[in-house]
């Protein structure tokens, strides 16, 4: 989605209506074009600042609501992520995309984005985005996971 609303608000609707990414409108031609080349690879372009803010407030949200009522379905969990794969989660919250989780984690970009799609496919969600959020639905409050 290109956009001109820097708002966390709309950022959060966009990404439950399936939105893959969110830029603004005054983002560089090469930020843009940049966007439109990393969507179709699994990829989320955000900006990092206002997911930061989206996922901080999130979090927040979450701290105030009352516990959730254990289901006894096989909803997804963050416990069934392998170490390697929490790792990499942490770095999702926090915006990074799959070269920069690769240079974080010394891994090569094509590890980083298998370990994203299993991220994906376990936490049953979308995209690298909704398994952010899915993160902090799940209870996890701020970018180090379990905190």
């Amino acid at each position: 989605m290109v956009t001109m609303h820097e708002n966390p608000d709309y950022l959060l609707e966009a990404l439950d209506a399936g939105a893959a990414g969110y830029v603004l409108k005054d983002a560089s031609a090469e930020r843009l074009i940049s966007a439109v080349h990393r969507t179709p690879n699994g990829e989320s372009p955000l900006s990092q600042e206002l997911a930061t803010l989206l996922l901080w407030r999130l979090a927040d949200e979450q701290q105030h609501e009352p516990e959730p009522i254990p289901q006894t379905n096989h909803e997804p969990t963050i416990e069934a992520l392998t170490p390697r794969e929490t790792e990499v989660l942490k770095l999702l919250t926090t915006g990074q995309t799959n070269q920069q989780v690769a240079h974080s984690l010394n891994i090569s970009k094509g590890t980083a984005k298998v370990r994203v799609e299993r991220i994906i496919g376990k936490l049953d969600v979308s995209d690298r985005t909704q398994a952010a959020v899915r993160t902090i639905e799940l209870g996890f409050s701020s970018p180090e996971i379990g905190g």
